[in-house]
């Protein structure tokens, strides 16, 4: 996947998710050029310095960091983990800094209730790990959806119908604006988005049933009585 981000001078810079293997077979101008034209044709003929810029600019590393426990304590020293050095994840739902700032305020929430002893909040707040292991989760399926869906039909219309759910019913809110733009627990994102669904599709099939009911209805009142 490749995506460009827009600069003030109306330039744009590229980013290139790729494995590395596809990375060190480009070893070569023909190569990236033959690449480039093939996989990224529109984008191709806008970079008359692509080689040189593929060549010079550095190659970075995308990871997920999972471990546990998140604290030790050896005699009269503890020792914890937060933040990426806890739980790194990869930035395609844009959450690591978010989730780096929800880390101390749950640490911070563990020490009022182990009233500052701090080894007993390191404790409790290994909890948090049900939150960082659904987001790097989440983080790696959007990935996926940035790279083969947007282009989808369908996936559009979903996306479309999500949007009218969330301005017509309620309480309705999709994964997205729950993720991004509240501060609703990693882990029970999935749990609400799951009842929301369940409920809507009740209620999908209750007015389908009211309506091949009402039709029925309909169908009887016209049906002429036997000889």
């Amino acid at each position: 996947m490749m995506i460009a981000l827009p600069n003030p001078d109306r330039s744009f810079t590229c980013t290139l998710f790729w494995p590395h293997d596809t990375l060190a077979g480009l070893d070569n101008p023909r190569r990236v050029r033959a690449y480039f034209a093939e996989h990224y044709p529109d984008a191709f003929e806008l970079m008359p310095d692509l080689v040189p810029a593929y060549r010079d600019n550095p190659v970075g590393h995308l990871v997920t960091m999972r471990c546990a426990p998140w604290h030790v304590t050896t005699g009269a020293v503890s020792v914890g983990l937060v933040g990426d050095a806890a739980h790194a994840i990869v930035p395609f739902y844009g959450q690591g800094a978010n989730c780096g700032f929800e880390d101390c305020v749950e640490l911070d929430r563990c020490l009022d209730e182990a009233r500052d002893d701090f080894p007993k909040a390191l404790e409790l707040f290994e909890r948090r790990k049900a939150d960082t292991d659904v987001i790097a989760r989440l983080a790696l399926e959007n990935f996926v959806e940035m790279r083969d869906k947007v282009g989808s039909r369908a996936f559009l219309a979903g996306k479309r119908l999500e949007h009218a759910l969330e301005r017509m019913v309620p309480g309705y809110v999709s994964r997205y604006e729950l993720v991004s733009f509240s501060t609703t627990p990693y882990s029970q994102v999935e749990r609400r988005v799951r009842r929301q669904r369940r409920a809507v599709a009740a209620a999908g099939a209750a007015l389908v049933a009211l309506g091949l009911a009402a039709r029925r209805g309909r169908a009887l009142v016209r049906t002429p009585p036997a000889d």
